[in-house]
């Protein structure tokens, strides 16, 4: 049994089974589960600046279209570029959805917070652009070139999955560094 417990589908399948919340989960007042908190912290052995991370921010209202507006989509694409230039970061590729966006990022400062730089980009965005985001984000370091590719082509299938387009090469609401070839 301890086999079966160590995997760790199995142990949501178990902690389901016996009535209990997965650990990411707590039980609010309304007896309805809601997400805890996560850390973005990353730990000290890990160099950012050596890492790529998988980005997901949501904006605060889902199901509308905030960011692929043809005016917002360009100041949101047009300051990925720039935190490029200014080697805020290093994005790989970054993908607009009409209520979220995906990016593949290095952080190339190692005296600043993911979360603090994530937070300054999306205040920054706020303040210009009017685009309300909800307060936190979803990170995922990815741990080898296989998980790379396998995001990338996830972030790129988005809109094909969502309808938008047929082709993903027909959405126009990303950015990549000039010369980076989609994988």
């Amino acid at each position: 049994m301890d086999s079966v417990r160590g995997n760790r589908h199995c142990r949501l399948a178990i902690f389901l089974r016996d009535g209990q919340y997965p650990p990411v989960l707590a039980v609010s007042s309304s007896d309805r589960p809601t997400r805890k908190s996560l850390p973005h912290d990353v730990p000290v052995w890990i160099n950012p600046a050596e890492e790529v991370y998988f980005i997901t921010v949501n904006c605060l209202q889902r199901g509308r279209n905030v960011l692929c507006r043809e005016k917002t989509a360009e100041a949101v694409l047009d300051s990925v570029q720039i935190r490029n230039g200014r080697r805020e970061w290093y994005c790989h590729l970054c993908l607009l959805m009409p209520d979220h966006l995906h990016a593949l990022i290095s952080f190339t400062n190692r005296t600043k917070r993911l979360s603090q730089v994530i937070g300054d980009w999306k205040r920054w965005l706020a303040c210009r652009e009017g685009i309300e985001w909800q307060p936190s984000y979803f990170e995922h370091r990815l741990r080898d070139d296989r998980e790379h590719i396998a995001k990338a082509q996830y972030i790129l299938q988005n809109p094909v999955r969502k309808g938008l387009v047929q082709r993903w090469e027909d959405w126009e609401y990303r950015w990549q560094p000039k010369g980076d070839a989609a994988r």
